[in-house]
């Protein structure tokens, strides 16, 4: 599943990974930041992109760090993270940014990654 996630979506590798490391930030699953933090600034993610990121219901309205794509990816993490409900009107604006197809692939994205700080954190992996 994670191969398909990280090789095979139409998705951006940026809104993948911004999704990703959102996850990390929510979930205080610093394991997971720490291995999507470059990532997301290889996949065109800036520093201050991540700054911003340490409070993510601050950054949903950030609109000099981030695009509206991107506060929508920002907005579906957060609801699917923190409320796994999603509100209507933020599926309404994810779906006038992207396409069906991609829409499922943010989703599945969301879904997938909130599974790995689940697992990191209830283990105990540590930030070598």
């Amino acid at each position: 599943m994670f191969g398909a996630i990280r090789n095979q979506l139409s998705l951006s590798p940026k809104l993948r990974e911004l999704a990703i490391v959102a996850i990390g930030v929510l979930n205080k699953a610093d394991y997971e930041y720490a291995q999507h933090e470059p990532d997301f600034l290889k996949a065109g993610g800036i520093k201050e992109q991540l700054g911003a990121l340490a409070d993510v219901p601050a950054a949903l309205d950030n609109i000099k760090l981030f695009d509206d794509a991107e506060r929508a990816t920002l907005a579906l993490t957060y609801e699917m993270t923190r409320n796994i409900t999603v509100a209507d009107a933020t599926m309404k604006r994810v779906r006038a940014i992207f396409p069906d197809p991609q829409v499922v692939e943010l989703a599945g994205t969301i879904a997938g990654y909130n599974m790995v700080p689940r697992f990191v954190v209830a283990i105990g992996i540590e930030l070598e």
